[in-house]
């Protein structure tokens, strides 16, 4: 088996591995694990990605969660896979209108779509969209002072979200209010002053604004607002047997 390790800000590297064990759960709940002994020479951090395949076929990816000196020359590294890491995501308020919704768009990892697809929907979000893209603002709206997670009111349907400009993790990311793409303006005068839906960012703070009857409905820290993979968790959608069925029921996450 081909084990490549990427540790935070580093080029993957392929390790010889002493011994594996693979598991893997039918409980939904329960992500796989793989256990992998190995060098201790090798330089691997907690954290670390991990990729194990046999030929095309990709056995396992996933997360190093603990790595453990078993002895002098061994190092145990137990990893979990990259679906344990969904457990650690939210979703916000988001309704899949019945009759209108299908399976497919449910679970879609890619971003809202801005023109109509093959069923007749236009931005939809998937589920798995939101857990890799939902920025976690939901705190009050202000107008002075700096509380963490709130959103800064500015006037004409401005809001500033502090800390989340270009040096952050979202750094140049799409926005999307709910599916909503936010064109991204690079002129603070024009964003204020002629641009009717757009985001404007600078090294600090991320600016967000729709003066637009037609999208502001509710437009604040209740509607969720998206960064298009800067939480990743590295789950995506692959082959569904059948993507057709309709949502017959109201389906609405929290």
């Amino acid at each position: 088996m081909e084990i490549l390790i990427t540790n935070v800000g580093s080029e993957p590297i392929e390790i010889d591995a002493d011994s594996w064990e693979l598991k893997e759960y039918r409980d939904t709940h329960r992500a796989a694990e793989l256990t992998i002994k190995c060098s201790r020479k090798v330089p691997i951090t907690r954290y670390a990605h991990v990729i194990a395949s046999e030929g095309r076929r990709v056995l396992f990816r996933g997360y190093i969660q603990q790595p453990r000196i078993k002895n002098i020359k061994t190092r145990e590294l137990l990893c979990k896979g990259e679906e344990d890491l969904l457990l650690r995501r939210f979703t916000g308020r988001y309704s899949y209108v019945p009759s209108q919704r299908r399976l497919i768009h449910a679970l879609k990892s890619d971003a809202p779509n801005q023109t109509v697809d093959a069923y007749g929907v236009t931005r939809n979000v998937g589920l798995l969209f939101m857990a890799n893209s939902l920025i976690h603002y939901y705190g009050n709206v202000i107008t002075s002072g700096t509380p963490h997670y709130d959103w800064v009111a500015l006037g004409s349907w401005i809001y500033k979200l502090p800390g989340l400009g270009l040096n952050s993790r979202i750094g140049f990311a799409n926005i999307y209010s709910l599916g909503l793409l936010l064109p991204r303006v690079y002129n603070w005068d024009e964003f204020v002053n002629t641009t009717t839906i757009g985001r404007y960012s600078d090294a600090t703070d991320l600016y967000v604004k729709i003066n637009d009857s037609d999208h502001n409905i509710g437009f604040g820290p209740s509607l969720p607002l998206f960064a298009e993979n800067a939480y990743d968790t590295g789950v995506k959608l692959g082959q569904l047997d059948q993507p057709e069925p309709v949502l017959t029921g109201n389906c609405q996450t929290p």
